[in-house]
C-alpha cells in the first residue's frame, strides 16, 4: 500500500527489487544480455488523488488547551532499521478559529527521552498553518522520522504536540481542563539491530 504520509495530490513511481535478508544488501537487476540495469525494476507513474480526512485511523482525543484537538493518527510501519523512517500521520480538529501559528513536534524517544528521531514544524510542511485554521476543520498532516544510523535496538515511544514561537508547548487538557501535560504519547514502535553491526 501507499504510505499514509504520501503527500497528495501528486504521482508514484512504482518500482520492485530483492534484497539479501542479513545484509539488507539489493540485488542487482540484470537485462537479457547480463548488463547490470541497478537495482530495482521501474514500471509506470501511477496518480495518486486527494484523499481526504474522513474515515480516521487510530482515532483519538486530545484537547491541546480548547484551540487544537489531536483526533486520530496513522503510522505507517511499527518497526525500522536505524537509517529507516517511520511516516506518521496526524489528524488535527481546529477547535475554534486559529490566530496563532503553532509548530508541530514530533519524536521517536528512546530511553531518559533521548530524540532519535524528530521532525518539527508548520502543519504540511508549511502549507496549513494553524492561523488560518477555521473552526470545525480538519487537517491531514504528514511527517517523515529518519531514525538515527546510530540508534540501538528497543522499544520507543512516538510523542507529539505543538508549541508556540517562543517556544512553550500547548497543554494537553483531559475532562474538567485537568492539565495532563505538554505532550502526547502516542503508540510504541520498536528499532531493530543493525545488521551491519553484527
Amino acid at each position: 500500500p501507499v504510505s499514509p504520509a504520501s503527500l497528495t495530490p501528486g504521482e508514484a513511481q512504482l518500482e520492485v527489487g530483492l534484497y539479501r535478508w542479513a545484509s539488507r544488501k539489493r540485488l542487482p537487476v540484470t537485462d537479457g544480455s547480463g548488463a547490470e540495469l541497478g537495482d530495482n525494476v521501474r514500471f509506470g507513474r501511477i496518480i495518486m488523488p486527494l484523499r481526504t480526512a474522513q474515515g480516521i485511523p487510530n482515532p483519538v482525543h486530545f484537547n491541546l488547551e480548547n484551540r487544537v484537538a489531536l483526533i486520530g493518527y496513522d503510522l505507517d510501519r511499527t518497526a525500522a532499521w536505524p537509517g529507516e523512517s517511520f511516516h506518521l500521520t496526524l489528524y488535527w480538529r481546529a477547535l475554534r478559529d486559529g490566530d496563532t501559528n503553532y509548530s508541530v513536534f514530533t519524536h521517536v524517544l528512546g530511553e531518559q527521552d533521548r530524540i532519535w528521531a524528530q521532525m518539527d514544524g508548520w502543519p504540511q510542511g508549511g502549507d496549513s498553518p494553524t492561523a488560518t485554521w477555521h473552526k470545525g476543520q480538519v487537517v491531514q498532516d504528514p511527517y517523515q522520522l529518519l531514525v538515527a544510523v546510530d540508534a540501538p535496538p528497543g522499544a520507543y515511544d512516538i510523542e507529539v504536540g505543538m508549541y508556540d514561537a517562543s517556544g512553550r508547548r500547548l497543554r494537553v487538557l483531559g475532562e474538567g481542563g485537568y492539565v495532563q501535560g505538554t505532550r502526547i504519547i502516542l503508540s510504541k514502535v520498536r528499532i531493530l539491530s543493525n545488521p551491519r553491526r553484527s
